[in-house]
């Protein structure tokens, strides 16, 4: 992750376990903090469109819009 420097992260999914990794992976790896995505907390637990219902979709895509316009 080092080296790809992302902007942002992207999570889908269990968010939660993701957070847990991420802070467990800091305490053994400080360099992570300088990783532009942690360092902005650009980490963003987002719903995925798969098994989405038609009523829902456009909700998930103003958020996916919402955060890539960052």
């Amino acid at each position: 992750m080092i080296a790809a420097a992302p902007d942002a992260i992207i999570v889908t999914g269990d968010g939660f376990a993701v957070q847990k990794a991420l802070a467990r992976e800091l305490v053994q790896n400080p360099g992570l903090a300088w990783v532009p995505a942690i360092k902005n907390q650009a980490v963003y637990n987002m719903p995925g469109f798969i098994q989405s219902s038609l009523i829902e979709y456009p909700s998930i895509l103003s958020q996916w819009a919402f955060v890539l316009e960052r």
